[in-house]
């Protein structure tokens, strides 16, 4: 059981589990486990594990938890993104662990997975302004991102999602998409 002072802001279920992701440290059931913002809730058998030592916001202390705003799969790959230092990680099964990603400056809020590649939304200037994509191995860009009106108003992507046809649609903070007015909303294919 989460503690009322957590949040959890992501799933990602996958067949009999469910990972979560927030602003906590741990669960009830697990209370001398740091679990870093991020465990897995097996519905099979209602027990909570978690990933090795989670996520933190400086690299390594546990004083703070991370935000884990989005998380997704992409194949066999579970990412997750948040407030820890690269903003974007992914777990390495044969590893243990969470790789951070480097590459974007900025927050990213969102993931959706498409057509085997990951697509990263946020507040971020790196490779496009707002959205990127990630095939595994580099950050492409979306364009030129998106951006909004007036320079004191930053253009964010806030939410995605993948549609069955294989268009992404997004939605956010912005005017413009690739040099083109879209209000709020866009359709990338």
């Amino acid at each position: 059981m989460m503690h009322a002072s957590q949040q959890v802001l992501a799933l990602a279920p996958r067949g009999d589990t469910v990972v979560v992701g927030g602003s906590f440290l741990g669960v009830d059931e697990l209370p001398r486990v740091f679990a870093g913002g991020v465990v897995a809730y097996d519905t099979r058998r209602g027990a909570w594990s978690t990933f090795a030592q989670g996520l933190s916001r400086d690299g390594g202390g546990i004083l703070e938890p991370p935000a884990v705003r989005a998380l997704a799969w992409v194949g066999d790959t579970l990412y997750a993104a948040g407030s820890f230092p690269a903003g974007l990680a992914r777990w390495n099964v044969a590893a243990t662990r969470w790789e951070e990603i480097e590459g974007i400056r900025g927050s990213v809020y969102v993931l959706a997975a498409c057509g085997g590649d990951l697509y990263v939304g946020g507040d971020f200037d790196a490779p496009s302004h707002g959205i990127v994509r990630w095939d595994g191995a580099r950050f492409w860009p979306m364009g030129t991102g998106v951006s909004g009106e007036r320079p004191d108003q930053p253009a964010a992507v806030y939410a995605m999602t993948a549609a069955p046809d294989g268009a992404l649609y997004v939605t956010g903070n912005f005017t413009e998409v690739h040099g083109r007015p879209s209000r709020y909303i866009a359709r990338w294919r």
